[in-house]
């Protein structure tokens, strides 16, 4: 079946010496395998640019439920990232980490597709700043179907990462659950009501905030989820 849909490319990889298999998120089809011979051969149209991670691109290929790598027929750009300012590469490379990760082969998720197309990706052309990653985190989690449920939130309760839900810790019974601090649950909470967009200042409460949101990616998205870029990162953000 000839098919046209808009994709994002999340990982690209060297195969032979001048071909490529990329990994792209595809608006009606989800994540998908794509074969790209002889891209590093400079002779085609489409050229090694295009397969930057969270560039945006319009294929047209023949799909097929029951093949897992695809030919690209024809291939227009559409937006790529460019690598502007710290911050902005900062989100950049986390964005990237965070998709390759959670993203699954074949499985359709069109509301995550717009969300990155429609505002994030944009967004890291305007003002992204790396501080803005909970609620990017958050954003991600959202569109998995998964987030804390903020409903359950009310003011000094804490939010138990495992569960996904804020709880009254004032008990022995919560000791041995994965719980947030109080004022980390609370930042969570207020993110979740989009009324907190940028996290304070305090740059440990900042790496505190990112930590409860690597474990509860860990427990609802992906079992070894991991941010290896962040303690580079954290070495050298100070405000």
């Amino acid at each position: 079946m000839l098919s046209k849909t808009k994709g994002i490319v999340i990982k690209s990889v060297k195969y032979g010496d001048n071909s490529a298999i990329v990994n792209i998120f595809t608006h009606e089809f989800g994540l998908l395998g794509f074969y790209f011979p002889k891209i590093y051969a400079n002779k085609g149209y489409i050229k090694p640019s295009h397969i930057q991670a969270l560039n945006v691109l319009e294929l047209t290929f023949n799909y097929s439920s029951s093949k897992n790598l695809f030919n690209v027929k024809e291939l227009n750009f559409l937006y790529h990232f460019n690598n502007q300012s710290f911050h902005q590469k900062a989100l950049y490379n986390i964005i990237t980490e965070i998709l390759n990760q959670t993203l699954k082969t074949n499985e359709q998720n069109a509301a995550l597709f717009n969300y990155l197309y429609d505002y994030q990706i944009p967004l890291l052309n305007d003002k992204g700043h790396f501080w803005q990653l909970p609620q990017i985190m958050i954003y991600i989690l959202h569109y998995f179907g998964c987030a804390p449920n903020c409903e359950s939130y009310t003011e000094n309760y804490v939010l138990d990462l495992q569960n996904g839900v804020f709880i009254q810790n004032s008990d022995s019974k919560n000791t041995y659950k994965a719980i947030a601090n109080k004022e980390i649950s609370s930042l969570i909470f207020h993110i979740l009501n989009k009324d907190l967009e940028l996290l304070p200042s305090i740059v440990l409460l900042r790496h505190d905030v990112i930590e409860a949101l690597i474990a509860y990616f860990k427990y609802h998205v992906n079992e070894n989820f991991t941010l290896k870029s962040r303690e580079i990162l954290f070495e050298v953000l100070n405000k």
